[in-house]
């Protein structure tokens, strides 16, 4: 009865509901399942989906946003399109400027409804991987693991923590997409060689281009926002190699006595910690961005899961810490819109702007003990791993110790509910 009920209602009420509806999801199931909505759908197509991209992104850039869509088929590597990773990446850092003041979603008419579906659908990744991240944060390093998990999780974020995980997931994505790796499909399982590998044409962009197009238009902050995305995906992508090495092992369910005695069990080697090339492996995936590795995890038999990253564990080309690892910030810098932060009077600059704009109590507090913030560059930020002090691995930039429990994304409250250390040392 409710059915015939809401279908019998006047198209105007029917049009006033799908213009409301809270997700794709309710909007595809109300579309398919009622010939009367499907056909006031289509009359106020355009109003319902960018009306769903407004309430669904209104935490998120549409600079960042609209870029980490329209860059999934453009690649870096491809010497042809030098011309438009410049152009996109040249609008998406202009996004704001060109519209005068915040812009919206509804005020890019350019928008077309396949890229309007597209951002639904990539919203709906990144708040996954959100979910997740809430549950599964990586305990820091002063609390103890077994009160962290029974106390802290599932964490409840603020409006400014989602909008900094949101941030730093689109321009993972976009950066994954433009300069990373993308999904291979030979399945080309081929027992007697030691890892498959992807051909990977030489980049036409050198480290510092990259930097210079892409990072040099954020504060270093948010480029550890960054860094932190890329240190939770390498938590992720750790448990998944864990899962999936057995079936490549000489006795596993891929090879198990099909091997001859000069074969190498395929791809085994990279997939544990105790083998050179694994962190190379793990770097590498990590940058074949989150979109792919939610359709690994989304598989669903182990088998296909197993399948789908034999096809794309390689150890050729290079991941985002190689170039975070690289790159002399000294000689670097800011470029609109991050050039505003390049001033004499910085505290006065940031006293003026939103906290989504400034820096985290954390990175102050880490970078300028005292809170006093001089300079936009903190001293001693070129030589980061001697300044750091619980981190598995080193970088000439930022503060890598602090990326796995994501130093940069907490409020002044939070930290303060976790009893920080960094909040009472000097």
């Amino acid at each position: 009865m409710a059915s015939a009920s809401l279908d019998g209602i006047p198209v105007e009420l029917r049009m006033c509901i799908l213009l409301n509806v809270p997700d794709l999801e309710t909007l595809r199931s109300l579309v398919h399942a009622s010939p009367a909505y499907h056909q006031a759908y289509v009359s106020v197509k355009r109003q319902v989906l960018q009306g769903l991209v407004q309430r669904q992104l209104n935490l998120v850039s549409i600079g960042d946003a609209i870029t980490a869509v329209r860059s999934f088929n453009v690649r870096a590597q491809t010497p042809c399109h030098t011309e438009m990773v410049i152009a996109l990446l040249d609008r998406r850092r202009r996004a704001e400027e060109t519209q005068h003041v915040t812009p919206t979603f509804a005020s890019y008419d350019f928008i077309s409804l396949e890229e309007t579906i597209k951002l639904l659908s990539m919203q709906k990744v990144a708040r996954f991987f959100l979910q997740d991240f809430c549950r599964n944060a990586p305990c820091p390093p002063w609390m103890d693991s077994t009160k962290w998990a029974a106390e802290f999780l599932p964490i409840q974020l603020s409006e400014n923590e989602t909008s900094r995980f949101l941030r730093a997931f689109y321009r993972l994505h976009i950066y994954c997409n433009l300069f990373g790796f993308r999904e291979n499909h030979s399945e080309a399982w081929f027992p007697n060689r030691r890892s498959l590998t992807k051909p990977v044409i030489s980049s036409t962009f050198e480290f510092d281009e990259i930097w210079d197009l892409f990072f040099a238009t954020m504060p270093f902050w948010e480029v550890e926002e960054i860094a932190c995305l890329e240190a939770y995906f390498r938590i992720q992508w750790t448990g998944i190699f864990k899962e999936v090495a057995p079936y490549f092992s000489r006795d596993g369910p891929r090879f198990g006595g099909k091997l001859g005695p000069g074969d190498s069990p395929f791809n085994c080697f990279e997939l544990v910690p105790e083998d050179g090339d694994y962190e190379q492996c793990l770097g590498n995936i990590v940058c074949m961005g989150p979109s792919f590795l939610y359709k690994v995890l989304h598989q669903r038999t182990y088998e296909k899961r197993c399948g789908l990253i034999a096809d794309n564990v390689t150890l050729e080309g290079f991941a985002l810490m190689d170039l975070l690892d690289c790159i002399y910030i000294k000689d670097k810098d800011f470029i609109f819109p991050a050039d505003k932060y390049d001033r004499d009077d910085i505290r006065v600059v940031l006293s003026s702007l939103s906290l989504l704009e400034q820096p985290n109590v954390a990175w102050i507090r880490h970078w300028y003990r005292d809170g006093t913030i001089d300079r936009i560059v903190p001293e001693g930020y070129y030589d980061a791993p001697f300044q750091s002090n619980c981190s598995d691995f080193q970088s000439s930039f930022g503060h890598p110790r602090g990326w796995p429990w994501a130093y940069v994304l907490w409020d002044l409250e939070t930290l303060r509910f976790w009893q920080a250390p960094l909040l009472v040392e000097k």
